[in-house]
């Protein structure tokens, strides 16, 4: 993989992480003021008309928010397998794998068919594929 795209992924999911603490942070200061606005509500002292409208505003952030954190937190564990993936292993023969030869890279496995000089073998979704070193 080259070094280019392992750390777009990188810096990719560190903004993810910093969206994550960002939101979670304001989700969390809202919480605290629905919780005040409850309070009041209970109470049943200064419940104005302008704190429901704010309480129910709240509520439907929070929901909003949350759905949206759940979102990041998605697309952080895929960008996560994708840069696994990436990094995936690449085997190089430099001698001769023999015929049936049993090779296993990230869980995939193979038994080779022919001998392979000088090859390096690779996963492709679920496929090995081999290469000829020059």
């Amino acid at each position: 993989m080259s070094e280019l795209v392992s750390t777009r992924i990188s810096v990719e999911v560190a903004a993810i992480d910093k969206e994550i603490e960002i939101q979670t942070k304001t989700l969390n200061e809202m919480k605290n003021e629905v919780y005040l606005l409850v309070r009041d509500r209970s109470d049943g002292k200064n419940f104005t008309e302008e704190k429901r409208e704010r309480l129910k505003f709240l509520q439907d952030k929070l929901r909003e928010m949350g759905d949206a954190i759940k979102t990041l937190g998605t697309r952080k564990q895929e960008t996560a397998i994708e840069l696994k993936k990436k990094k995936s292993a690449k085997p190089a023969v430099l001698g001769t794998a023999h015929q049936s030869v049993v090779m296993e890279i990230n869980g995939v496995r193979l038994a080779l068919k022919q001998a392979y000089s000088n090859a390096t073998f690779e996963v492709t979704k679920n496929e090995f594929i081999h290469t000829k070193n020059i």
